[in-house]
């Protein structure tokens, strides 16, 4: 496999996909996942109080998720699941719903120098990732991103 420097840009991704691509599986994945970002150093997290989706500290309840199929289902609500909205690049959580296109993700790993497991990237069905950005907030516009350790997910 070919590694690629983390900030080499959205250009090398196209080039390196000698990926591993975890796609939607039958049965549901009974570890905790928990994802940091290569940027931000934050945790993926959700409340369900507000439905919003935060940089969090990792090592808490509400930055543990459960791989279910293709969905992403917060552990620290239970039939709760990662969600956006394609029109407004919006990421939040609602109550885990399989007709709900929003809620089905890909994670890509990608080999990059400095990370021994490498990183991932969350993505929809459209190609946008979860990004995280240097003012606290998450969302799916990675394409505005200036540097790819934005969207690139450290599994913990």
């Amino acid at each position: 496999m070919r590694r690629i420097g983390i900030a080499t840009g959205l250009g090398a991704l196209a080039i390196t996909f000698a990926a591993n691509v975890h796609a939607a599986s039958a049965h549901a994945d009974t570890s905790f996942h928990t994802w940091r970002n290569a940027q931000t150093g934050k945790c993926l997290a959700a409340g369900y109080r507000a439905q919003k989706v935060y940089p969090g500290d990792c090592g808490q309840p509400d930055a543990e998720w459960r791989i279910v199929g293709s969905m992403v289902k917060s552990m620290a609500e239970t039939d709760w699941c990662l969600d956006s909205h394609p029109n407004h690049n919006t990421v939040y959580i609602s109550k885990c719903d399989k007709g709900d296109k929003g809620q089905h993700w890909k994670l890509v790993t990608l080999p990059v120098q400095g990370y021994p497991q490498g990183a991932s990237m969350i993505r929809r069905g459209d190609g946008q990732v979860v990004t995280a950005w240097n003012n606290g907030k998450i969302s799916m516009d990675s394409d505005k991103a200036d540097v790819m350790e934005k969207y690139l997910w450290i599994e913990e």
